[in-house]
């Protein structure tokens, strides 16, 4: 993603403005706690630009389980990215293999 918030790998054929204005909207947390699920937290993390560094501590807290790591996850991207979107959100869970999943988050907040 570049400072703009633009991706490098957009979509041909598709502008922002075709995908809609709420795809660019941050979410809050208790929007994503109700909406994002995987037991893939770790790649999610990663995929939204997390280091491994500060996944592996999530990780190392072996008190949590998977919704509760994905909780963390998701506090901490919030916090640390310069342009939290449901684009973005979309696009890691793709990238992990949810793409139903992303689908269904793409239909609701776009």
């Amino acid at each position: 993603t570049t400072p703009s918030g633009s991706s490098s790998g957009q979509v041909s054929g598709t502008s922002e403005v075709q995908q809609g204005a709420r795809g660019i909207n941050t979410p809050t947390l208790d929007e994503l706690l109700d909406n994002v699920t995987t037991t893939q937290w770790f790649r999610l993390g990663l995929k939204l630009g997390l280091t491994q560094d500060e996944l592996e501590i999530i990780e190392s807290d072996r008190r949590l389980d998977a919704s509760e790591a994905l909780m963390k996850v998701l506090r901490k991207w919030l916090r640390q990215s310069e342009n939290p979107t449901w684009r973005a959100v979309v696009q890691a869970m793709r990238a992990v293999g949810e793409v139903r999943k992303a689908s269904s988050l793409e239909d609701k907040f776009y």
